[in-house]
C-alpha cells in the first residue's frame, strides 16, 4: 500500500496511482461531489443498463454506470477512469484508450432515448484535456480534472464540466 511519511518527497503521484483502491475512491469522490453540489440534477451512482435486445442477456457483460446526472433537459453518463496516462500509444502517437470510449458509447446506445451525453473523466495533475464529439446524435466528452489545485479551483472545474 501507499503510505505517506514526514520525509518530504518520499512518495510520488505514481506511487499514489499504484494504490488499487484509488479508482474506487476517485469514483466515489466525483459522485459525492456532484450529489452535494448539483441541486437541480438527480445524481445517481451504480445504475444498471439493460441491453437493448429482445433476447436473453446472461452471456453478455453487465453494464453498470459510475455516475448518472439527470436534469430536465438531458442525461449525462460519467465513467470515471483512474490511470497515470489517459492515452495509449501507437508508434509514439497518443490515442484515447479505445476500450473506454467503446464502453461509454455502448452505455449511451443502450440507455434509452432523449438527450443522452457521456463523459469519460480522468484525473490529472498537469495537462488539461477537453474533447467532445457528436456520434449518432449523442455527445461524447473526454475530460481531465486537475487534482493538483486548491479546493476552490477544483470545485469550479468539476462544476463547469457538469454544465
Amino acid at each position: 500500500g501507499v503510505g505517506f511519511s514526514q520525509n518530504e518527497g518520499q512518495n510520488t503521484f505514481g506511487d499514489f496511482l499504484s494504490n488499487k483502491n484509488m479508482p474506487m475512491i476517485y469514483e466515489k469522490f466525483v459522485l459525492n461531489f456532484y450529489r452535494k453540489h448539483l441541486k437541480f440534477h438527480k445524481v445517481r451512482g451504480g445504475e444498471y443498463i439493460a441491453w437493448d435486445s429482445e433476447t436473453s442477456n446472461e452471456l453478455y457483460p453487465v453494464m453498470k454506470t459510475d455516475i448518472v446526472l439527470r436534469s430536465l433537459s438531458s442525461t449525462c453518463i460519467i465513467d470515471t477512469k483512474f490511470y497515470k496516462d489517459i492515452f495509449s500509444y501507437n508508434f509514439n502517437t497518443p490515442k484515447f484508450k479505445s476500450g473506454n470510449i467503446y464502453q461509454l458509447y455502448t452505455y449511451m446506445q443502450n440507455f434509452g432515448s432523449g438527450n443522452i451525453q457521456g463523459m469519460l473523466l480522468y484525473p490529472t495533475t498537469h495537462s488539461t484535456v477537453r474533447n467532445e464529439r457528436w456520434v449518432s446524435g449523442k455527445k461524447i466528452m473526454i475530460n481531465t480534472v486537475n487534482l493538483n489545485q486548491d479546493w476552490t479551483s477544483l470545485e469550479s472545474e468539476l462544476l463547469s464540466l457538469a454544465s
